[in-house]
This record gives C-alpha cells, structure tokens and sequence, in this order.
C-alpha cells in the first residue's frame, strides 16, 4: 500500500508494522490473530487480516 507507506519494522521491532496518517505521524501496530495469515511466498497475507493491536501513534522522527 505505497499510499500509506504500509510496512513491518526490522530487528528489535520485528512483528511490528506502521502506516503513515498525516505527514510524519504514523500508527505502529501489529497483526492480532494466531496464526497470523500467510501467503504462499512465507510472508503475511495482509488481505487475509481481520484483527490488528494498536501499539501508538507517534511521530518518530
């Protein structure tokens, strides 16, 4: 989704994933379903999402 700039941080913050809302701000949220849904190449199949955890919305910069 380049719109929104939808990706999944790295390292210590893995699982965790973050959206754009409005210029630097973002929501970091992670997916909340067991098992959390995948695609045929390993990685998450974000059409298959129905639950996701709110962790904050910041501006990190």
């Amino acid at each position: 989704m380049p719109v929104l700039r939808l990706h999944t941080y790295k390292g210590d913050l893995l699982g965790e994933w973050t959206i754009n809302i409005q210029e630097n701000w973002r929501i970091c949220f992670e997916i909340d379903q067991d098992p959390i849904p995948k695609s045929d190449d390993g990685g998450v199949n974000l059409n298959m999402v129905t639950a996701i955890k709110i962790l904050s919305v910041e501006d990190p910069h």
